[in-house]
């Protein structure tokens, strides 16, 4: 780490170009998996035309893409920062290496659960494989490495203000765990019926050991 650091503060390289590149892969890399297997396919989430069930129309969709939308605000608080930066301690190099991995393992994940759903399993089938073994939501857990990474790499010792960039990964984290994780989880206990025994075996986000209540 201290020799590519080195090196990338010797080439006088500004985090903004790097955050930029990497910014424009992860949108590239996830909007083109939605297009593909979502829009092109015309697939419909179960979970989002369950929550529209129980709403009128302009409620679910004042939730879904209004709400949304200022959501995104907080967590792209990380982008201000990285893009105003140069690469000037050690950390924003921890950052390039965080986003590369996010962008990375959440494609991975990704594709692992969509070819498991594109194979056709049997009703009530749970994906236990790959990422997946460990992990309920991988595909989230490097995501929301993907943002810390571009927060670190915002971080600046000069100017203590940057350190707000850290807010934008944590109110993520708070998005993941108090909004999406608890939706997904409503839906797949409606659908798996053995999903009570897939949480008590598997983390919430961490996807590489075991959790300890494995048999």
């Amino acid at each position: 780490m201290v020799i590519g650091y080195s090196i990338l503060k010797g080439l006088g390289l500004k985090s903004n170009l790097i955050a930029v590149g990497l910014a424009t892969a992860w949108f590239f890399r996830l909007s083109g998996f939605i297009f593909y297997n979502r829009i092109w396919k015309r697939h419909v989430d179960p979970r989002y035309e369950e929550m529209r069930k129980n709403k009128n129309d302009y409620l679910y969709y004042f939730f879904q893409f209004q709400l949304q939308a200022v959501l995104t605000v907080f967590t792209a608080v990380p982008l201000y920062y990285a893009l105003g930066n140069t690469i000037s301690n050690p950390l924003n190099l921890l950052g390039v290496g965080l986003c590369i991995a996010g962008i990375l393992g959440e494609a991975l994940a990704d594709q692992q659960l969509q070819k498991f759903k594109n194979s056709k399993p049997e009703k009530g089938a749970v994906f236990r494989e790959g990422l997946f073994k460990y992990s309920r939501h991988p595909n989230l857990f490097f995501d929301l490495t993907f943002w810390t990474g571009m927060a670190f790499i915002g971080i600046n010792f000069t100017n203590y203000c940057s350190v707000i960039s850290l807010l934008g990964p944590a109110f993520l984290w708070f998005i993941m765990y108090k909004l999406t994780i608890p939706i997904t989880t409503k839906h797949m206990k409606k659908t798996r019926p053995n999903y009570e025994k897939v949480i008590a075996e598997t983390h919430t986000f961490w996807p590489f050991t075991p959790k300890t209540t494995m048999h």
